[in-house]
C-alpha cells in the first residue's frame, strides 16, 4: 500500500469512528443500565479496552518496524557492493515500495481504526456518564478536561519506546 492508501484508510477510520461513536456509546450505556452495570464500571471496562488496544498497536507497530529493518538489511545485502551510497538508498527504497505489504501491516492499520473507534466510544461513554451523574457544570467541565489529559498522556506514552 502506498502512503495515499494509508492516508485514505486513516481518514476512513476517523470518519467511521466519529459517525458511529455517539450512537454506539448510547447503546452501550443503555445495555449497561439493563445489565445493572454502574456507569463507573462501564467506564472502567472501556478504559481497560483502550489500554489493551493501545498496547497491542504499540507491539504490532514495533514488529512492523523490525520487519522493515530486516527487509532493508536483506535488500542492502542483495545490492552489489560497488554501487554508490546515494544510489544504494534509492534502490533500497524502490525495492521496499515494490514488495508486497505484510499481514502485520494490515493488522496495524486495523488496530489504528479499532483504536480510534474505542477511543471515541470511551469519550462518549464518559461524557454521558459525567453528564448523568454530575449536577454541577463546573464539575462536568473539569471531569471532561481531565479525560482529555488522560487520553493525551495515553497517546504520548504509547508512542515512546
Amino acid at each position: 500500500m502506498t502512503d495515499a492508501t494509508t492516508a485514505a484508510l486513516s481518514s476512513l477510520g476517523s470518519d467511521l469512528s466519529f459517525s458511529i461513536s455517539f450512537l454506539a456509546a448510547s447503546e452501550l450505556v443503555e445495555a449497561a443500565k439493563e445489565g445493572q452495570l454502574a456507569d463507573a464500571e462501564l467506564v472502567a471496562v472501556m478504559l481497560f479496552v483502550v489500554v489493551v488496544v493501545s498496547v497491542l498497536k504499540g507491539v504490532v507497530s514495533r514488529q512492523v518496524a523490525d520487519a522493515l529493518k530486516r527487509r532493508t538489511v536483506k535488500i542492502n545485502g542483495e545490492i552489489a557492493a560497488d554501487v554508490e551510497e546515494s544510489e544504494r538508498e534509492l534502490l533500497v527504497q524502490t525495492a521496499l515500495r515494490e514488495q508486497s505489504k505484510s499481514l502485520l501491516e494490515f493488522v496495524l492499520l486495523l488496530l489504528l481504526v479499532v483504536q480510534r473507534i474505542v477511543l471515541s466510544l470511551t469519550v462518549q461513554v464518559v461524557a454521558v456518564s459525567v453528564r448523568s451523574t454530575s449536577a454541577s457544570r463546573a464539575v462536568r467541565v473539569i471531569s471532561l478536561l481531565s479525560l482529555v489529559l488522560f487520553f493525551l498522556f495515553l497517546d504520548s506514552s504509547t508512542g515512546r519506546r
